[in-house]
C-alpha cells in the first residue's frame, strides 16, 4: 500500500513539474527584494495564469515544495537561519540564483 501510495504521489509530482519550475524560476527571477505579501499576491497570480492556459502545476505552490532539500534546510537552521517560511524561500532563492541576489531580511539583521 506504501509504495503504490508513494508512486502515485510521485506521478502528480512529475505531471506538475512544468508548471512548478516555471513558476520557481518566476519567484528566483523577480522575487527577492519584494515583501512576502506581495510574493504570495504575485505567485497566485502566476498560478492563475498557469491554469488559463492548461499549464499543470501544483494547486498550491511553495518554493519549498518545489526546490527545497530538507537536508539544506535542516542544515541552514543549525546554522542560525530563521525558521520561517521567508527566510527559508530566500535561502532556496539564494543557493538557486546565478548571481547574488538582492533580498528583504525579515528580521532586520
Amino acid at each position: 500500500m506504501r509504495w503504490t501510495d508513494a508512486g502515485t504521489a510521485l506521478g502528480v509530482k512529475y505531471d506538475n513539474l512544468t508548471g512548478d519550475m516555471l513558476i520557481s524560476a518566476g519567484v528566483i527571477s523577480y522575487l527577492g527584494s519584494f515583501t512576502m505579501a506581495y510574493r504570495e499576491q504575485a505567485v497566485s497570480k502566476w498560478v492563475e495564469q498557469a491554469a488559463k492556459y492548461g499549464i499543470p502545476r501544483s494547486a498550491k505552490f511553495s518554493l519549498t515544495a518545489s526546490l527545497g532539500d530538507p537536508v539544506k534546510i535542516r542544515a541552514w537552521g543549525i546554522a542560525g537561519l530563521p525558521n520561517d517560511s521567508f527566510s527559508i524561500d530566500n535561502g532556496i532563492m539564494v543557493a538557486n540564483a546565478r548571481r547574488w541576489p538582492l533580498m528583504i531580511d525579515p528580521q532586520t539583521q
